[in-house]
């Protein structure tokens, strides 16, 4: 199941949900001052790598690509007139990042910290929404599977379909989402969470929340029940193509390479690959993945074997699921 549950959060790269430890459900919300209180009490001895430790818990950072502006930035709080608190930070990183070694990674998260205390205002006191990591999304679609008594063959099933094949598979992903404070049927679609978990800084939340709204008015009104409403939001406003996060899909996939693929290159990578790429919905999905292996350096010929043990895997698993499928039956 392990493969499984992280195939399936591989799908919903555009529709991902947040957690929250309280009374919401699974949604987590911490301060960057509790973030601090608590690497103060990790790092014994190694203060250099606070500020790392702060993105890590607030599931700010990444290894490879850096920080993560949208669910770090909601940490300060700039001042009201300042239209370019951004443009400064940026120039300040990438002034400063050249001089620091890409494998230095607690001096590059300190650049990052350092620039947004000098140019984006004041810190933010409250806690804050921490998106959610890879681990807690599968969990979270495992436990919404169990609840409803959702197999594991039907949900595969369900997400190569996109959740949007049935009552059971819509209402498994309207479940997904009340459990990670996404969407409640009182409230509806939480785009500020959503913008979080996926947001970057080509699209800022204004322009997210409303190209977001008219899509989910359209589609509120031709649904008649919370299941299909929730499942067409996700097909319909929030697709690789056309959603409102527009050119952050790339970087999405991008992030998902890197976290979800790569441990499984040293453990079980056939199993794990057959999973992944099945749910994975794209039409160039493998062309996808051969651009980011160039981007992390992998050379191209390694990349290229891989590349086709995913599409060699991928097809057994299409065999496994329907065995009746004629290229199947001719083996």
């Amino acid at each position: 199941m392990t493969c499984l549950r992280c195939a399936v959060f591989l799908l919903w790269t555009l529709s991902t949900f947040a957690i929250i430890e309280s009374s919401k459900h699974s949604v987590v919300q911490k301060s960057l001052h509790r973030a601090t209180e608590e690497c103060n009490q990790y790092l014994v001895g190694s203060p250099q790598c606070l500020a790392r430790c702060e993105a890590l818990i607030l599931q700010s950072w990444n290894e490879t690509a850096g920080l993560r502006y949208v669910p770090y930035g909601q940490h300060f709080h700039p001042h009201i007139n300042d239209a370019n608190f951004l443009n400064r930070t940026f120039k300040c990183v990438n002034d400063k990042l050249p001089h620091v070694a890409c494998d230095a990674a607690c001096s590059r998260a300190s650049i990052y910290k350092q620039c947004h205390l000098e140019q984006c205002g004041n810190l933010v006191g409250s806690p804050q929404f921490v998106p959610m990591s890879v681990w807690r999304i599968g969990k979270t679609v495992q436990d919404c599977a169990q609840i409803l008594q959702v197999n594991a063959t039907e949900l595969g099933h369900f997400a190569r379909n996109r959740f949007d094949v049935s009552t059971r598979s819509r209402c498994l992903l309207r479940c997904v989402m009340i459990r990670q404070g996404l969407f409640s049927d009182a409230g509806g679609l939480n785009l500020e969470r959503l913008y979080a978990q996926w947001g970057a800084h080509d699209i800022d939340l204004e322009t997210f929340k409303r190209k977001s709204a008219q899509c989910i008015d359209r589609v509120r009104s031709t649904c008649h029940d919370n299941c299909t409403f929730v499942a067409r939001i996700v097909t319909q406003c929030f697709t690789h193509r056309s959603g409102p996060l527009g050119s952050t899909v790339d970087n999405s996939i991008r992030t998902v390479v890197i976290d979800c693929i790569r441990p499984f290159l040293s453990l079980d990578p056939a199993n794990a690959y057959a999973a992944l790429f099945t749910l994975f919905s794209f039409d160039n999905s493998f062309e996808l993945i051969l651009k980011y292996m160039h981007s992390l350096g992998v050379p191209s010929a390694v990349a290229t074997d891989v590349v086709a043990i995913l599409k060699q895997r991928y097809e057994e698993f299409m065999c496994d699921v329907y065995p009746k499928a004629a290229h199947c039956l001719a083996e």
